[in-house]
């Protein structure tokens, strides 16, 4: 009777043991060493995949961009890195305006504001281990201020524009200048153009080349915008700042001053440096954090991920 008091005695143990692990153990859809995923976090990870029209592997995207935001978190924290006052307010400046926008949705699906702000401000954290590498003190490779501020000219430029086409359009038919008009047009534009910086500014050239138009606006731009015929980032590239260059592309003359971005515009200097500096390094720095990631243990709950997309369908259903 002692013996069989005992057994039940100890199984009501392990059922007690059994139940007080569930009621206060916390399951995680992905667990990376000691740190987790919180299924607010792949929620938001998995909404995103369908935005990018992957349902058909929203859950393997979802988990790897799990992945590399926990190992971008872990990196600041080792690095002992920290976020500068500007950076921090312009975190919660992205945050607010998204959640005002996006924050009933977000709560609809299972996504808090808090790991919204802990997804977005992983994107800060990934620039400050980014600079900590490559930046002026960096621990893989040195960037002096002065080979970055090439870099980012080679990448961009700040302009003022005045463009005239060379044709006309009537009745939806589109007739070229004759010769002699675009020759003399190509001279006014090139005599104006020398004149910029010395004894001109961009505004004077546009009352004198009054058929043009003429935006006061500044323009950024390189390689990659659009709005622009193919080559126009080449032709301006080679312009030093300060000074204007003019030229014909796609029947169009342009006359296009170039501004110093880091004398005149610091802001968007500060803005895009890092993805100039990530694109000087982006190849090292992706094996970086690949290495890093290699030595980490991860789990992942398969179930528990099939779970939460088959959530997010429903709920996006509603």
């Amino acid at each position: 009777m002692l013996k069989k008091s005992v057994a039940i005695t100890a199984v009501l143990l392990l059922i007690t043991v059994f139940f007080n692990a569930c009621s206060f153990g916390q399951a995680f859809v992905l667990s990376v060493d000691s740190s987790h995923i919180t299924d607010g976090e792949f929620l938001y990870f998995l909404d995103t995949a369908l935005v990018q029209n992957k349902e058909a592997d929203a859950v393997s995207s979802a988990k790897q961009a799990a992945l590399e935001y926990n190992n971008i978190n872990s990196l600041f924290a080792s690095n002992a890195l920290s976020l500068g006052v500007n950076e921090k307010a312009e975190l919660s400046s992205q945050v607010n305006s998204v959640w005002k926008l996006y924050g009933e949705y977000y709560t609809g699906i299972g996504v808090s504001k808090q790991e919204l702000y802990s997804i977005k401000r992983a994107d800060f954290f990934k620039n400050a281990v980014l600079r900590a590498y490559y930046g002026e003190t960096g621990v893989r490779s040195v960037t002096s201020a002065d080979a970055l501020a090439a870099a980012f000219n080679d990448s961009f430029a700040a302009v003022l524009i005045i463009n005239a086409p060379l044709f006309t359009v009537e009745n939806g038919t589109r007739a070229a200048f004759s010769d002699e008009r675009t020759d003399e047009l190509t001279q006014s534009f090139a005599d104006t153009a020398e004149r910029i910086g010395t004894d001109m500014t961009m505004e004077q050239a546009s009352e004198a080349l009054a058929y043009a138009d003429f935006s006061q606006q500044v323009s950024y731009i390189s390689a990659g915008s659009t709005g622009y015929p193919e080559g126009f980032f080449n032709l301006i590239k080679s312009c030093e700042e300060g000074k204007a260059v003019s030229f014909e592309l796609d029947d169009t003359l342009y006359l296009v001053y170039r501004e110093s971005i880091i004398e005149n515009h610091p802001d968007f200097y500060e803005k895009n440096r890092d993805a100039v500096l990530y694109s000087m390094y982006s190849q090292d720095f992706e094996k970086a954090l690949s290495d890093f990631a290699d030595g980490r243990t991860i789990e992942f709950d398969e179930e528990r991920a099939a779970a939460l997309f088959k959530q997010l369908k429903s709920d996006n259903s509603k």
